[in-house]
């Protein structure tokens, strides 16, 4: 659905300067990288928190449900994992049969992304898609979302407000550069031995 009646009153607020409501989350370390660009209150259908062990929570803090009061649902990233999030593969019934424009960026006036080949504004500010089917396909996040709390977001069809309406079935990842200096570190130091061990064996 394509809420144009909701957005008048959006534009009339900033139109004025008028500040309206920041979202509030039950869970208040939670912030969602939109609010730079919309004060607005957009409720948040699920959370998907990466954790530090690599495994995958999502969660519903907020009760919210979708935020243009039928099919569609925004979707927040939380990254506490040791290396950056590139990717998120789903499923869940249609949440990928994207129709007309009725993302999160058409229905908050977000910039659409140039990268998000859905067409219709689903990808928020930094997302694009690969889809399979309706029910099956995978975000791709053009920034990876940085290691040890970085967040991201963006929508999908459907209202996925119940836990359980969308399941995670990979995650895709890079090293930080952290990680990356001490993979290499690693690696020269086993260069060094192997050449000594080359050296005493001579």
């Amino acid at each position: 659905m394509n809420p144009t009646h909701s957005k008048a009153p959006l534009a009339l607020a900033a139109m004025f300067g008028i500040a309206l409501a920041v979202p509030a989350f039950a869970d208040n370390s939670f912030n969602l990288n939109y609010a730079a660009y919309y004060s607005g209150a957009i409720p948040v259908a699920a959370i998907i928190t990466i954790n530090p062990d690599g495994s995958v929570a999502i969660t519903n803090p907020s009760g919210a449900a979708a935020y243009d009061g039928s099919d569609d649902s925004l979707i927040g990233v939380v990254n506490n994992g040791t290396t950056a999030l590139t990717s998120l593969t789903l499923s869940g019934n249609y949440i990928f049969g994207f129709d007309g424009a009725d993302g999160i960026d058409y229905y908050a006036g977000l910039p659409i992304s140039a990268v998000d080949n859905s067409y219709s504004g689903y990808g928020g500010i930094d997302a694009y898609f690969t889809v399979v089917d309706a029910n099956n396909g995978t975000v791709h996040f053009a920034s990876p979302i940085s290691a040890n709390g970085g967040t991201d977001f963006f929508s999908l069809e459907e209202n996925l407000a119940a836990v359980g309406a969308i399941q995670v079935k990979s995650t895709g990842t890079v090293p930080d550069a952290a990680s990356t200096l001490s993979l290499l570190g690693g690696a020269l130091l086993a260069l060094g031995a192997f050449r000594r061990k080359l050296g005493f064996a001579a």
